[in-house]
């Protein structure tokens, strides 16, 4: 790759930045030659920079084809914004599986990206030689690529993405479409979907000097989020959005209410603004115009509706006294994008439909702040990153809210974790409490 060109790729960005399509994953192939002559390609799965699933085909020195696979997170440098990097972590070989040399993980490094998400170089090296190789990468037209003979390159024929993935061939994709996991044969007419509603409450304290566009763009996308999931689904969706001079304690409790909630209905409520511990209780309290609410109260409120599936979920700060959510900063646009989401079906209905009981989340621990990054919430962002993979036709995951919520959590705590905390810990540790039956 030229080091006198940059070359231009289409855009992730991580706060979804003027762009009102729910992104999803997308293809890439990176190929370099290694010092011993080698001839890599990498088949790189990109949900999101710290979501990057990746294998790694190519012929040893005895002839003998090994693929070797592991997960990258990305970041960008301390010292050099506009170096980022993509780093591979536990690197395993699955084929041949009597492979005595083990495979040590690749990082790939973007030189000198800017604000557009052009960069200069591409660099590979792994943890042991720390040579840095010019790779060049391509994006994957799937519809062209993913043929049986390019898949077996990488995946058995017994996996479950080589499946999803060959399907992908023969689907036409456009940003603006709505998907399915392409499996026609799946029968939801006994779960009566257009009997189910979807309710969602989002409180947004969008007035706010501080925090207040970041609160509303958490509310923007979350709600456009669970329209497009609930379209995708065939269910119902109802919103709620309480900001402004809605954004008081008499608003949220009256909204509640009035709903009419029917048995086999799901009840969500999201809160994005600033918070504090009362010390009452290990999750924060919501600090509202006039009267301020716990969380834990609210969610009483909304269990006592009797919904199948109750979420509250707060992004707040749990600090012993009121304070700011604290900002990380602007970052630079990573130099990789994601396509058209791929949702499956099936596990969206085992979200909305098959799941049943409550659960109670808020992004960080008692004595602890929130953030926000690029001008959203730290947690709000990868809790949206996690609901995308949890409900991808060509991820790994099932469709769990457990799981869902597990990965936001430690996405968040990876993005915050240089920053420390009122009781002296690193980073925003969310966790929730919850009688799921999924």
């Amino acid at each position: 790759m030229s080091t006198k060109f940059y070359k231009r790729l289409l855009l992730i960005f991580i706060t979804f930045h003027l762009c009102n399509n729910i992104l999803g994953q997308d293809f890439y192939e990176i190929k370099w030659t290694g010092d011993d002559s080698i001839k890599y390609t990498a088949f790189v799965q990109y949900f999101s920079k710290n979501n990057v699933d990746v294998r790694v085909g190519f012929t040893d020195e005895n002839k003998q084809y090994t693929v070797a696979k592991f997960k990258c997170k990305g970041r960008f440098y301390k010292s050099d914004k506009s170096n980022f990097i993509l780093e591979g972590t536990n690197a395993k070989v699955i084929f041949p599986e009597n492979r005595r040399n083990g495979y040590s993980a690749d990082n790939f490094l973007f030189t000198d990206t800017n604000h557009d998400g052009n960069y200069n170089m591409l660099c590979i090296y792994d943890g042991q030689t720390k040579n840095h190789i010019k790779g060049n990468i391509q994006k994957i037209d799937a519809k062209k690529k993913f043929t049986e003979k390019y898949l077996n390159r990488f995946f058995f024929k017994e996996e479950p993405e080589y499946k999803k993935y060959l399907s992908l061939a023969n689907v036409t994709s456009s940003q603006n479409t709505s998907y399915s996991n392409y499996n026609s044969s799946s029968d939801y007419s006994s779960y009566n979907l257009k009997d189910i509603t979807v309710h969602l409450i989002f409180t947004a304290d969008t007035t706010d000097d501080k925090i207040g566009k970041s609160t509303e763009k958490d509310m923007k996308y979350v709600v456009n989020l669970f329209r497009k999931a609930t379209k995708e689904l065939g269910v119902n969706f109802e919103k709620n959005k309480l900001f402004e001079d809605d954004f008081d304690k008499k608003n949220i409790l009256s909204t509640i209410r009035d709903l009419h909630i029917n048995r086999n209905d799901v009840l969500i409520f999201y809160y994005s603004g600033h918070g504090y511990n009362g010390g009452y209780s290990k999750f924060p309290t919501m600090a509202l115009d006039g009267d301020d609410l716990e969380l834990e109260y609210i969610h009483r409120k909304l269990r006592s509706k009797g919904a199948r599936l109750t979420l509250t979920i707060g992004d707040l700060c749990n600090s012993i006294s009121r304070h700011t959510r604290e900002s990380l900063g602007d970052e630079e646009d990573t130099p990789l994008s994601r396509g058209a989401m791929l949702f499956d079906r099936d596990k969206l209905k085992k979200l909305f439909v098959k799941t049943k009981g409550d659960l109670i989340s808020t992004s960080s621990k008692k004595g602890q702040w929130s953030y926000s990054i690029n001008g959203n919430g730290c947690f709000t962002n990868a809790f949206m990153e996690a609901f995308k993979k949890e409900v991808s036709s060509v991820s790994q995951e099932e469709g769990s809210w457990r799981n869902l919520f597990f990965n936001a959590y430690d996405d968040a705590k990876f993005e915050s974790d240089e920053n420390e905390n009122q009781d002296g810990s690193w980073g925003q540790s969310g966790f929730n409490v919850n009688n799921l039956k999924e």
